[in-house]
């Protein structure tokens, strides 16, 4: 009787033991799976005072293709020294490495991306921070503001003098407040610009009509509007009168 009890407890044993290497055998054979490594690309303002400065959710793999996002408005105005616009993204602050342009397209490095808003002066015919045109620009910075910007709609179509200076004091686009009634000078700086029926691209859809002026006749019942596509002036008229609107602002 106790023979047979040590010869099943042997026999336990060593299928227990086989048991144990066919786990380690097992286990040896499987494959060893690395995790995938991702990275990010992360949008800088590089200083802007305005605009959204896009943020990518996306993970990356190496080699995956990245579309450059859009600037969204970006702006550095600070309204003492500086006024400039979004020229392009780079992977340096100082602009010493590699420029992208929205919509550019680049493989991921085996690393994570920054990428820095770069600036410029605006130019004549750029969107302004409000949403406008630009249409003037003055040598310097200086009384705080050195561009003019035009709205890109009519404000109306029918407004006599008084109403149209209204309107242009509570218009409101791109959160700015601050637009008034042009003068016969900006008129004319708009038109050489923008509108003229000479130019081979006009921009700002401006009718062929009178537009309300802020300059005023010699007698206070007086005022001037201006056709910016024909450029023609008008003589002093009756601030009753009902003309087209269009409000400007400074920057």
């Amino acid at each position: 009787m106790q023979f047979v009890i040590k010869v099943v407890s042997l026999s336990l044993m060593i299928t227990f033991l086989i048991g144990c290497a066919q786990t380690i055998t097992e286990s040896n054979n499987e494959e060893t799976v690395s995790p995938v490594l991702t990275y990010n690309v992360i949008y800088h303002g590089n200083g802007n005072t305005g605009g959204d400065v896009p943020i990518d959710a996306n993970e990356y793999s190496s080699g995956n293709d990245v579309k450059v996002k859009e600037s969204d408005g970006v702006i550095n105005i600070d309204g003492i020294t500086t006024a400039y616009c979004f020229k392009c993204w780079n992977t340096m602050e100082d602009g010493s490495g590699i420029d992208y342009l929205t919509g550019d397209n680049f493989k991921m490095p085996e690393n994570d991306i920054h990428l820095y808003v770069q600036w410029r002066p605006f130019e004549v015919r750029d969107t302004g921070p409000a949403g406008g045109i630009v249409y003037d620009i003055k040598a310097d910075y200086s009384g705080g503001f050195r561009y003019m910007e035009v709205s890109r709609t009519d404000l109306s179509d029918d407004a006599d003098w008084d109403t149209s200076g209204t309107l242009c004091n509570d218009y409101e686009l791109g959160g700015y407040s601050d637009w008034y009634l042009p003068a016969l000078d900006d008129w004319g700086k708009i038109n050489v610009e923008l509108s003229d029926w000479f130019l081979s691209d006009p921009i700002g859809d401006f009718k062929d009509e009178d537009y309300w002026s802020s300059g005023e006749g010699s007698f206070n019942t007086d005022a001037y509007s201006f056709n910016p596509v024909s450029a023609f002036p008008s003589r002093p008229e009756s601030k009753t009168n009902k003309h087209y609107v269009r409000a400007i602002r400074k920057f």
